[in-house]
């Protein structure tokens, strides 16, 4: 498994990953391998196993150091580490994959910049963040925002266009900061993301994270 990104953020750390190229040597390095085989056979295309294997690894490996217990899932979500006091979260987007872990709650997203976001955005975004978006580029960014903040938050019911409000986008070079808010009614909660442009082989994927 080839690392990317590696980050230490506040309590946590958060790795950017390739996926892993062989599947049945990844799966025997597994712990509790029962449960991932039986998650694993729920998908049938060898890109989207590979997926999964590569965030369970990461897991794996980031939480060895204080013991790794296996996921707890909330309606079958994963949300954190059994009898480990961390939170995660988990992203992917056809060649990599991202792991989110903190001793605070977290939310991480990765995406590829491809065309069909353009189709996305008018069904997600407000129309405020429709003019923000300047480019495809944009567009992405604002998508993983939302994605990020919807796994941070872990609120059901959520409606993306309006209580996931992404305000402003800052971009230096290939580093991202961005301010946003989270509604829930009368209550607004301003937060601060971070996040990257990723260049792999000429493509751009952008990670967005909570920090």
């Amino acid at each position: 498994m080839t690392k990317l990104l590696k980050k230490d953020i506040n309590n946590g750390q958060l790795v950017v990953s390739y996926l892993v190229e062989d599947e049945q040597k990844t799966i025997l390095s597994l712990p509790i391998r029962d449960v991932q085989e039986f998650h694993l056979r729920a998908y049938r295309k060898e890109q989207h196993r590979l997926q999964f294997l590569t965030g369970r690894s990461l897991l794996a490996e980031m939480f060895d150091q204080i013991g790794y217990c296996g996921i707890k899932c909330i309606e079958g979500v994963p949300q954190y580490i059994e009898e480990v006091a961390h939170h995660m979260s988990l992203s992917h987007s056809d060649q990599l994959v991202t792991a989110y872990i903190s001793k605070e709650p977290v939310g991480v997203d990765i995406q590829k910049v491809v065309p069909r976001i353009a189709n996305i955005a008018p069904r997600i975004f407000h129309e405020e963040e429709l003019l923000l978006a300047k480019s495809l580029t944009d567009q992405a960014i604002i998508w993983a925002a939302k994605e990020a903040l919807y796994k941070y938050w872990k609120k059901e019911g959520v409606e993306f266009s309006s209580q996931l409000r992404i305000h402003h986008i800052k971009q230096e070079e290939h580093y991202l900061s961005l301010e946003v808010t989270l509604i829930d009614g009368p209550d607004a909660r301003p937060m601060k993301m971070a996040g990257e442009i990723l260049s792999i082989k000429g493509e751009d994927y952008v990670l967005v994270y909570t920090t």
